[in-house]
């Protein structure tokens, strides 16, 4: 919110502003947590929380690999391995614990 040089703006109106800003924060109380997967098992925790239409984040980061064979092929690995974000509120933790793979 840009204010214009020269108004005035009563406490009132502040405060009214920021008070509806963090009444919209607590309704959603939704944060970021880092979660714990077992080794090589985060695309498939992805998935398990797609299931339970669970907000989840996997950054990865594309590799070019040569084989014996001297073929190249290119491989999505994870960028932070045995790591998956969840956007949850804090009463879903629990169902996340209990997710196969965490």
């Amino acid at each position: 919110m840009t204010i214009p040089q020269g108004s005035k703006l009563s406490p009132q109106f502040i405060h009214g502003t920021i008070g509806a800003a963090q009444s919209e924060v607590c309704a959603s109380a939704r944060s970021w947590f880092a979660i714990f997967t077992v080794p090589q098992n985060e695309r498939a925790v992805v998935r398990q929380f797609d299931l339970r239409q669970i907000e989840s984040f996997l950054p990865t980061c594309e590799a070019t690999h040569v084989w014996k064979n001297r073929q190249r092929v290119k491989i999505s690995t994870p960028l932070f391995p045995t790591y998956v974000f969840a956007h949850v509120q804090l009463a879903e933790r629990l169902s996340i614990l209990r997710s196969p793979g965490v």
